[in-house]
């Protein structure tokens, strides 16, 4: 399974390296699952952590080497209402062929949460994501 992980949710598993988000990303690593990110969403991811906290820059470096950085997707023909900045992270995703988008984002994110996109991927929160995977739903 591939599972693309947003940048708020990279940010959150650095600054927290115990908090959900972070658990997140092991337990998918421990599934055997594929852990991918975009260029896109890790030059934000790194962005953040340097100008909101930088000591915590080193757990982001960890974070490099477990998470796949894929390339970004120019243009796709999706017929999503989703602000600017999240259409890179939707796209990539798909592109990638994703089955999860794990993002922190619910205000942006939440009309992807519908039923009707399951059908194309299936996008969590953290705890959602954490939750169903320890209750073998994933």
């Amino acid at each position: 399974m591939r599972v693309y992980f947003d940048a708020n949710v990279m940010f959150a598993a650095a600054y927290n390296p115990r908090g959900t988000p972070r658990q997140v990303i092991d337990k998918v690593l421990q599934q055997g699952w594929l852990a991918i990110t975009s260029d896109y969403a890790w030059a934000e991811a790194e962005r953040n952590i340097l100008r909101k906290a930088r000591k915590k820059a080193i757990h982001l470096d960890d974070l490099h080497r477990l998470i796949h950085i894929w390339s970004d997707v120019d243009d796709m023909n999706e017929d999503i209402e989703l602000k600017a900045k999240d259409i890179p992270i939707f796209r990539a995703a798909l592109y990638h062929r994703c089955s999860l988008l794990i993002t922190g984002d619910l205000k942006d994110f939440s009309p992807l949460m519908a039923d009707s996109y399951r059908r194309l991927i299936q996008v969590l929160t953290p705890r959602q994501a954490l939750t169903m995977m320890e209750n073998k739903q994933l």
